[in-house]
């Protein structure tokens, strides 16, 4: 079974695949992709302790955004990235990968958790870059 997700940008353009098997639960998803203002999230994996960083999030994210939190993973990434910044993403526990594209900086930060479950490869080839979840891509 094949996986994951692949984020490219050039001058031009930017580009998200999502690569997984169909799902019939959101929930049940291992590749997830959200986009909440100029800001876009993939996330290959699992997040650990949903509940305490959504309490943490609940107060500074719509309504709507939140109830996307609470099934997404990346969504979750995505909102604690907003609330926080960078550094709130090291607080993320769990199996994951996660690739986010800020579009009003024109940039991504990418981060995988420390025991590297799930591979994060990069590529800078002329004005294209590239992160994915696999070499292939």
């Amino acid at each position: 079974m094949q996986f994951g997700f692949v984020a490219a940008c050039d001058s031009r353009q930017i580009e998200f695949q999502l690569f997984e098997p169909p799902s019939h639960h959101e929930a049940d998803k291992l590749v997830t992709l959200s986009q909440h203002d100029d800001c876009v999230s993939m996330l290959a994996g699992r997040l650990h302790y949903r509940k305490e960083v959504l309490a943490t999030l609940e107060a500074n994210l719509s309504s709507g955004f939140i109830e996307e939190c609470n099934v997404s993973d990346a969504a979750l990434a995505l909102g604690l990235y907003l609330k926080t910044g960078a550094r709130g993403l090291a607080q993320l526990e769990g199996d994951f990968a996660v690739v986010i594209w800020n579009g009003k900086k024109q940039s991504f930060l990418a981060r995988r958790d420390p025991f590297g479950a799930y591979p994060l490869y990069w590529i800078k080839a002329g004005s294209t870059i590239a992160f994915s979840t696999a070499m292939k891509p």
